[in-house]
């Protein structure tokens, strides 16, 4: 039976959350206190990864300083959050009257601690996405031209045009099909094999053949403009 990603998913974190309550065990946590305290951790790990995806993965100063700001934020979340959470314990013992009184652990307030735990949760995910790849995209794309239903292969399709409530789909070998799917629509049907240049265009990549400041030529001899909006991502494609 095929496991799908997200069940993947699911499944490693339920394992993670568990690995960690059992390195709490040895902090005279009971397992069920010891499986609390380690879902603490689990804001701290998507907190991470959300915001450190959105610096850019360079050496730059800018960045490094972002990413020790965010590493600081999540630092004091996290204790914080495992503060909280062993007040709540306390309180629910404090009902009881076997409470033992157990402090919070030094090492569970420290960052070094804290960042290696989610450091490794992070590495553990990245494993099962690389495990796990999603399916590659299909080879054709189907679309309605004029009440016709058109099956072309991604790499037949050349660029797509906006025109005002329609948009054209252009193959390389000079045919045109009028559509009305919005060309933000195509952006994200066509995945990454195309790049978005103008408001009103969408190019394949592969099919570029020279790339000027404002404008770019196709392998068809087509000239297509790139915008001001663009240019800079257009540079870097043409750099690589």
């Amino acid at each position: 039976m095929k496991i799908s990603r997200t069940s993947a998913l699911v499944a490693y974190w339920m394992v993670a959350i568990i690995i960690v309550a059992m390195i709490l065990l040895s902090l005279d946590y009971s397992f069920a206190k010891a499986l609390f305290m380690s879902s603490l951790f689990l804001p701290g790990a998507v907190a991470a990864k959300f915001f450190l995806a959105q610096v850019k993965k360079d050496t730059s100063s800018k960045s490094v300083m972002n990413a020790v700001y965010i590493f600081g934020a999540i630092a004091v979340m996290e204790f914080l959050l495992i503060v909280c959470g062993h007040r709540l314990l306390e309180y629910i013992e404090e009902q009881n009257p076997l409470y033992l009184g157990i402090g919070v652990a030094d090492i569970l307030v420290n960052p070094i601690f804290v960042a290696v735990i989610i450091f490794l949760i992070l590495a553990g995910e990245h494993m099962v996405l690389q495990r796990f790849k999603e399916e590659p995209e299909a080879s054709t794309i189907t679309f309605t031209s004029d009440r016709h239903k058109v099956i072309l292969n991604r790499s037949e399709i050349i660029y797509i045009e906006s025109n005002d409530s329609e948009v054209w789909v252009v193959a390389n070998d000079g045919r045109r099909f009028r559509n009305k799917t919005g060309i933000t629509q195509w952006e994200h049907l066509l995945g990454d094999d195309f790049i978005r240049v103008h408001r009103s265009y969408i190019v394949r990549k592969e099919s570029i053949q020279e790339t000027l400041f404002d404008s770019l030529t196709l392998a068809n001899g087509t000239s297509i403009p790139v915008s001001r909006k663009y240019r800079e991502i257009v540079a870097a494609l043409s750099d690589n």
